[in-house]
């Protein structure tokens, strides 16, 4: 097979030796926990995930496992940041990177397929130089999952959609987005307890960290493009087992009562009761039009259950957007990799992980007494006795120690710097 000829490679080899992670995550069905899921919300344009987690890579599957025990909000990130930057400033010097302009995928031979291999050996995806230029081989296949692993995107292999938008980004836009995240990371760091629950949102991923090192990730659902999630710099208060679900005004307007209008078994179905303020006094739903304006200022609160919309499991917080992180009824979003469905709350994957952890100071407490109260669906509230970091940031950029360089869609559209499109 001929040798991609050197002067088709004009971006510079430095950053061959990278290596990358893998957000691969198995096919799903959609669900509706009655609420968070429904209305309007933007989909990613990618197809679903066809990424089968027992293919064989061979070496390249060590490649894109993310095992680093990093936080995200470390003095290690900057630094490694610090170092990209660089490296990437040198790219962006050197002319950038080529604009890829067909749709591609493995087994196809095209003369765009020079230019995806040139633009995939720019940031170090593909390592491998050697083949047939125009042909989309194996090598060329791994480098785009590789490079998919690192936005977020549908790891398939396919240069489409979301990836295909995602590689014409610029090396300039690349390196500002590098740049802007950084002096957010030393922002969000400052003052952090020796504990800490760090929400990335853009990552759509959870962290806790204790001592400057990672204890558990989770896969996180946060709030759709018109119910944002907020920045959040708060402390952990308490825990409360199987919560009572007070239902936002917003949610009550948006999504409860034209629930109930079309479904008028909805409100026995989910334990919901209805008051005439909060504290007042119970109403029969028989005797409520819920077509009146009048509907929309009653009280709605759900009863503790499994089937509740917080899940058995929350975490509390003082913050002035009244947001929490908790449990759910419904799993399987969170093997979606898009994952902005809630109206601003947190949920978070395997959550009872989570408030082990938490707990696992208070002597007072044990995982049988957590047990105990998921088992027998009381309710219960745990005061935090120890002092746990709550940060929710925004992060669209970051950097392991490993050289790994991580990119996400700007969800909020909160970056300023023109399309940054990884959807």
């Amino acid at each position: 097979m001929k040798l991609i000829k050197s002067s088709l490679l004009s971006i510079s080899l430095v950053l061959a030796s990278f290596t990358y992670t893998s957000a691969a995550t198995n096919n799903i069905t959609q669900w509706d926990d009655g609420f968070d899921t429904s209305g309007n919300f933007t989909r990613p344009n990618s197809p679903s995930n066809s990424f089968d987690t027992n293919q064989s890579f061979g070496s390249n599957l060590t490649s894109v496992i993310n095992n680093s025990i990093t936080p995200l909000l470390s003095n290690s990130t900057i630094t490694a940041m610090n170092e990209a930057a660089l490296k990437y400033s040198r790219i962006v010097a050197s002319g950038g990177w080529p604009r890829i302009t067909a749709e591609l995928r493995r087994g196809m031979k095209a003369p765009q397929v020079i230019e995806l291999r040139q633009r995939l050996f720019a940031e170090g995806d593909l390592a491998q130089v050697s083949g047939e230029a125009q042909s989309f081989d194996f090598n060329v296949d791994q480098a785009v999952r590789r490079f998919q692993a690192r936005h977020g995107l549908v790891v398939n292999g396919l240069v489409a959609g979301d990836t295909l938008d995602a590689l014409n980004v610029s090396a300039a836009k690349r390196l500002r987005q590098i740049r802007l995240n950084m002096t957010r990371i030393k922002t969000a760091k400052s003052r952090l307890f020796k504990r800490s629950i760090v929400v990335n949102i853009p990552a759509m991923k959870v962290e806790t960290v204790e001592d400057g090192r990672i204890v558990s990730r989770h896969n996180a659902v946060v709030g759709k493009i018109d119910r944002q999630t907020p920045l959040v710099t708060s402390t952990l208060s308490q825990v409360n087992f199987n919560p009572y679900w007070h239902v936002p005004i917003s949610i009550v307007r948006k999504d409860l009562v034209p629930k109930i209008i079309s479904d008028p078994d909805y409100i026995k179905k989910t334990g919901m009761r209805i008051y005439s303020t909060w504290g007042g006094r119970e109403l029969d739903p028989k005797d409520i039009d819920f077509s009146s304006k009048r509907a929309l200022q009653y009280a709605y609160r759900q009863d503790p259950s499994r089937a509740n919309s917080l899940g058995q499991m929350k975490l509390n917080f003082p913050s002035p957007h009244a947001v929490f992180m908790h449990d759910t009824p419904g799993k399987s979003l969170f093997t979606r990799n898009f994952r902005a469905y809630s109206s601003g709350c947190i949920r978070i994957q395997n959550i009872r992980q989570v408030v082990d952890w938490v707990l696992n100071s208070d002597k007072a407490w044990s995982q049988g007494e957590t047990s105990k109260y998921l088992d027998n669906g009381e309710r219960k509230d745990v005061r935090v006795r120890s002092r746990v970091s709550v940060r929710m940031v925004y992060v669209t950029s970051w950097v392991t120690p490993a050289g790994t360089v991580h990119f996400r869609k700007d969800l909020y559209k909160k970056d300023g710097i023109g399309s940054l499109a990884t959807n």
